[in-house]
């Protein structure tokens, strides 16, 4: 279905608390738009904030590690497949994405976004990456090609 105010709402059970569940709903095409352009924005801050000086040191400790031996180069290809794994969450703001896509929980209390503030780091942490990960795999699908999204994603 085109349109997602028409699609279900999926259910992310949280593996630290027995029982527990957020409800979260599928973003449309300009709220994952925000997401991004808000998560792009703060990067571009932080990279202000960090410096020329100190990006030319990173840029020169990589380039030193890709002119090393074969296991400096083996070690320096995993490491930039987990950076790919991690940045592929990172593209989303963690506060907009969230707060855009919870609509309930199974907590003993009603919802509210304000309540959502209030969750701890552990879970929050959780929940971005488990609502990042249905649009990440979304992603690869389409990707490839496939033309449909796989059954743990949107």
């Amino acid at each position: 279905m085109a349109f997602v105010d028409q699609m279900p709402q999926v259910q992310l059970d949280v593996p630290h608390e027995s029982g527990e569940f957020f409800l979260v709903r599928q973003l449309g095409w300009r709220e994952l738009e925000e997401c991004r352009r808000v998560r792009a924005m703060a990067q571009v801050e932080a990279a202000k904030a960090v410096g020329s000086e100190m990006l030319a040191q990173l840029q020169a400790m990589e380039e030193s590690a890709a002119a090393g031996s074969e296991e400096d180069s083996a070690a320096l290809e995993a490491a930039k497949a987990r950076q790919e794994a991690t940045d592929a969450r990172d593209q989303f703001d963690k506060d907009t994405l969230i707060s855009r896509s919870v609509m309930g929980w199974s907590y003993g209390y009603p919802f509210s976004k304000v309540r959502l503030e209030q969750l701890d780091e552990k879970t929050a942490k959780w929940l971005f990456g488990a609502i990042a990960d249905l649009y990440v795999g979304a992603e690869d699908v389409a990707a490839q090609g496939e033309g449909s999204t796989p059954s743990t994603g949107f």
